[in-house]
């Protein structure tokens, strides 16, 4: 993998953080919009009614820095929304699919 940053989406819940790596920070944007609106409903809006991290799924973007941190480089802000822990197997498999379609189409 060459140095430099890259960003992961990150769909994390039921004691596990699975991520999908983007070249750039867009095409994760992108990602993190697709499952946001297509889990909306399920979106918990009241995060101070949660008691437990094992009520909920996180939906966020990370990036990730490979090999040496650059200097004077300043935190990025992510998205970061909480959904309900029943949906978390239907958002994985959505991640995973929408990943596989995206890097798909960008080999063509």
């Amino acid at each position: 993998m060459e140095e430099g940053i890259t960003y992961s989406l990150e769909v994390n819940g039921k004691d596990t953080r699975n991520s999908f790596n983007y070249e750039t920070m867009s095409e994760a944007s992108e990602a993190y919009a697709f499952l946001s609106r297509k889990f909306i409903e399920h979106r918990i809006n009241n995060k101070s009614s949660v008691t437990s991290d094992e009520e909920l799924v996180q939906l966020t973007i990370s990036d990730m820095f490979i090999g040496t941190f650059p200097n004077n480089t300043a935190p990025s802000i992510v998205p970061e929304d909480w959904f309900n822990k029943n949906i978390y197997e239907e958002m994985l498999e959505a991640a995973r699919d929408y990943y596989e379609k995206t890097n798909e189409l960008a080999a063509d």
